[in-house]
């Protein structure tokens, strides 16, 4: 959001201003972008942004008036940056967070944003993002907010906000589950329903793309899967909890069996969040700019959240294919999909929730995304015969991003039957800014597939055993 065309005066920022007086928004991303560029010589300054920042909680903001455009007539830096803060600081006790899609000072499209990490600092983390104390930034001016470009590597970010009795009622419950009044609390299961949920995989000689078939799908996996889901469910039964299932876990059938499942439990979780099985892409009406039509790939990988009643909330699709070796001995899979252009981050009590699936949390056109965004909470379901590189990755990013991320994964290509969900390099985890990552004990009943994080409420903090006594499944 750089631009190396700016007056070193200011004028441009003056005039931006000037422009945008009835734009709260407008003001924000003009202030920030400009400031954005001349950081470092904020920085080299005597009076740095923390100073700059104390000084600011003793004034106020009440909109850009011919008094404050004299004032950053001053000194445009050193202002500028004291009047970020001091709108920052205004901002702060709205009712309603701010959330637009405006521009900033070169005319490239940006989203101002609050983010809102309760369940951060519930889990141990800090009030405000570390960057605010650990070196000077624009977060050190303006706490919680932050302004996105709109678009990075390709992929779009949308603020998404979902409709219906599912989502109020999903609302409600979270909101409970951080109120120290009603006795639910909040419990996240990581599910990697075992060996379920693998029917029409290929990864031979035959098939070396390594896809999902929809054509091949085996009644009996698909009948198993379905129990499965349907157990998942019930274990995790509660107002106050969040159902997390891997990547690529659900064909049609399924998805619509936990659907129903989801409308028959009178305590659903509040949010399910499920990978689906690879689908044609033939209906895709999504437009790429960037290869011909013919070179596409075939085949979709996305995730859906459905609230409590069954209603699907809102759906993300990977940012990135996935190629390597499963199985030593077994040709290298390549994943033949088209990959998403975008982000979308959902405010909730909890904090601003995303979807990334697997790779989305580690190579590049995820992973930026993820930093340049507002999400603040991430649901990933994965599927991984090695969660090492996500663990290096994702402990990380939940810093960067101020923030706390839950990876639900299972092995694509269970040996002997056995599903390798319970083995130490293929084990969900989760991980929480200033809190170390959490690699769940390994189950006593190894049949049982699933991790139970819970966020006890007379304390405010996780319980991390990453485990409970199973029910038969």
């Amino acid at each position: 959001m750089q631009s190396g065309s700016e007056q070193p005066d200011g004028g441009d920022l003056l005039r931006e201003l000037q422009a945008s007086r009835q734009d709260p928004a407008r003001v924000i991303a003009v202030l920030w972008t400009w400031l954005e560029g001349r950081m470092g010589e904020l920085t080299a300054r005597r009076e740095k942004p923390h100073a700059i920042y104390e000084a600011a909680l003793k004034g106020s903001y009440e909109g850009i008036t011919d008094h404050v455009l004299a004032w950053l007539v001053d000194d445009p830096l050193r202002n500028a940056a004291e009047l970020l803060a001091r709108i920052a600081n205004t901002i702060g006790d709205a009712t309603a967070p701010l959330i637009q899609l405006t521009r900033g000072i070169n005319g490239e499209e940006v989203l101002v944003a609050w983010r809102v990490s309760e369940l951060t600092r519930r889990m141990g983390g800090d009030d405000f993002p570390p960057s605010v104390d650990e070196h000077p930034s624009l977060t050190t001016l303006a706490r919680s907010l932050i302004v996105c470009p709109r678009f990075v590597n390709w992929v779009e970010l949308i603020h998404r906000q979902p409709r219906g009795r599912g989502w109020t009622a999903a609302q409600l419950a979270l909101d409970d589950a951080l109120n120290d009044k009603v006795e639910s609390s909040l419990a996240i299961h990581l599910d990697t329903l075992g060996v379920h949920g693998m029917t029409g995989w290929h990864g031979s000689d035959e098939f070396p793309d390594g896809f999902f078939d929809p054509d091949r799908i085996e009644e009996d996996d698909q009948k198993n899967c379905i129990g499965a889901v349907q157990a998942a469910v019930k274990k995790a039964a509660g107002p106050s909890s969040v159902l997390i299932l891997p990547e690529l876990a659900a064909t049609p059938d399924v998805l619509e069996a936990l659907r129903e499942a989801l409308r028959d439990e009178p305590q659903a979780p509040a949010l399910t969040v499920v990978g689906l099985y690879h689908l044609p892409a033939d209906s895709d009406t999504e437009t790429y700019d960037l290869v011909a039509e013919e070179d596409l790939g075939n085949y979709l990988n996305e995730a859906v959240v459905l609230g409590p009643d069954g209603s699907e909330l809102w759906r993300h699709r990977k940012l990135s294919c996935a190629e390597g070796k499963v199985v030593e001995d077994e040709p290298k899979v390549a994943e033949n999909i088209r990959p998403g252009r975008k982000l979308d981050f959902v405010p909730t009590p909890l904090g601003n929730v995303a979807v990334a699936i697997c790779l989305d949390t580690i190579a590049k056109p995820g992973r930026d995304r993820l930093v340049e965004s507002p999400a603040n909470v991430l649901f990933v379901p994965s599927l991984s015969p090695s969660v090492r590189r996500h663990r290096d990755s994702v402990r990380h990013l939940v810093e960067v991003i101020w923030g706390v991320a839950f990876v639900c994964n299972r092995s694509p290509k269970p040996e002997a039957g056995d599903a390798a969900w319970n083995e130490f390099k293929t084990r969900s985890f989760w991980a929480g800014q200033r809190i170390a990552i959490q690699i769940p004990d390994s189950h006593k009943d190894s049949a049982h597939p699933s991790f139970v994080f819970r966020l006890e409420k007379k304390r405010s903090k996780a319980t991390l055993d990453g485990y409970e006594e199973p029910e038969e499944r």
